[in-house]
């Protein structure tokens, strides 16, 4: 399908594209050629997507159907309509995520993502898969997140109901046992 459309990408929003995933340790680049393998954190995020995310082939099957709009077959309102239906139904999907697995430790706060250690300009600490929705973190403590003196939210698995940065999956501020 993808050799019979005209591309889904020119060399330079590939070459950002491929910075990113670098950028956001998706990839590592190593060696003087710079061969890219990816990283856990790839594979939790691929397990975790949708496989109508995985594919490249969606937007080169979006880009025929606007070349076929330009010569008069479909209309805009059904080109709209379509995506409207594939982000309701990835918004679905979404909701029932469930990152498990990998390398990462799960998050008590929110229990859909995982602990990931990260580097900070104070060394390194632990930080939610599920960032910015979940906003958990802990300091590193020999390789492993420290959640000694952390509470976790009632509802949680082991919750007691104090207060963490964490949010609900609408976005909201996540309501504790103290009211706020």
């Amino acid at each position: 399908m993808l050799r019979d459309v005209s591309g889904i990408g020119t060399e330079a929003t590939r070459a950002s594209i491929i910075e990113d995933l670098i950028r956001r340790k998706f990839l590592h680049a190593a060696g003087k050629k710079k061969v890219l393998t990816p990283t856990a954190e790839a594979y939790l995020l691929i397990d975790a997507l949708p496989d109508t995310m995985t594919y490249p082939d969606a937007t080169a099957i979006w880009e025929d159907q606007l070349h076929a709009m330009a010569d008069g077959v479909g209309t805009p309102e059904e080109f709209l309509a379509g995506q409207a239906a594939f982000a309701r139904d990835l918004c679905d999907a979404a909701r029932m995520a469930q990152m498990a697995g990998g390398e990462g430790f799960p998050v008590p706060a929110c229990g859909r993502g995982v602990m990931l250690k990260r580097k900070g300009k104070h060394g390194d600490f632990w930080g939610c898969s599920a960032f910015p929705q979940c906003r958990m973190t802990a300091d590193d403590a020999g390789g492993k997140p420290n959640f000694a003196g952390l509470r976790v939210p009632r509802g949680s698995a082991g919750g007691t109901g104090t207060r963490l940065p964490c949010r609900r999956d609408d976005g909201a501020p996540q309501l504790y046992a103290d009211g706020r």
